[in-house]
């Protein structure tokens, strides 16, 4: 929870926290699944916000903004063949 300080500083912000935490949810569920536990956990300070929970959300907002040009492909290759192969290069620990 906030402090009772820092409530009241938020409270002179006079920005909606709880609609910028429903967009980055909506976002969250639809696009951008790699900021779900950021949300998640922004998320469980919607009654009492404070000032350190708001400049959360607007980190998340920068990251938002900074991979905006970061995209998965997924090309056809086989115009004949409909199986998908995928490639990673997650090695689990050299766990083969």
């Amino acid at each position: 929870k906030a402090t009772k300080a820092e409530a009241e500083a938020f409270s002179k912000l006079k920005v909606n926290y709880r609609a910028v935490i429903g967009d980055l949810n909506y976002l969250c569920c639809t696009t951008q699944p790699d900021i779900a536990f950021a949300v998640g956990n922004l998320s469980q300070f919607l009654n009492n916000p404070g000032t350190t929970h708001w400049e959360a959300a607007l980190h998340v907002l920068q990251y938002l903004k900074g991979s905006s040009n970061v995209s998965l492909k997924i090309l056809k290759i086989n115009c004949n063949d409909n199986t998908l192969v995928g490639y990673t290069d997650a090695d689990w620990s050299n766990c083969i």
